[in-house]
């Protein structure tokens, strides 16, 4: 067991689903490998880093949190994520968000 595991508050299921990380104008590709209500561990795209604060769009659920990270391991993050949101009853100001989900599945 890893020392990210030992300090995790509730267990996280194992996934592989296709997001996003959305910083101002940047999206970088991403999986979400593993995931609980409060945190998900990521892998980012080669060659590509995110920033300390993020939304992170899950493709597939359209699911919108707000992500922190808390730790970094080669392409690996941990996060904690917050306001979870959906994408499927929009916001006005989730429109943005709204057009890199479509853009983005259109491409698969």
């Amino acid at each position: 067991m890893s020392g990210h595991d030992e300090r995790r508050r509730l267990p996280r299921r194992r996934t592989r689903l296709s997001a996003a990380v959305v910083s101002g104008d940047e999206v970088v590709a991403c999986t979400v490998r593993d995931k609980s209500h409060t945190g998900a561990r990521l892998l980012i795209e080669t060659g590509k880093s995110v920033p300390d604060g993020f939304h992170l769009l899950e493709l597939t659920t359209g699911d919108l949190h707000r992500a922190q990270v808390i730790w970094r391991d080669a392409a690996f993050v941990g996060v904690t994520l917050q306001d979870r949101r959906s994408l499927d009853q929009p916001r006005a100001e989730d429109q943005p968000f709204v057009e890199i989900r479509e853009r983005l599945t259109a491409r698969r």
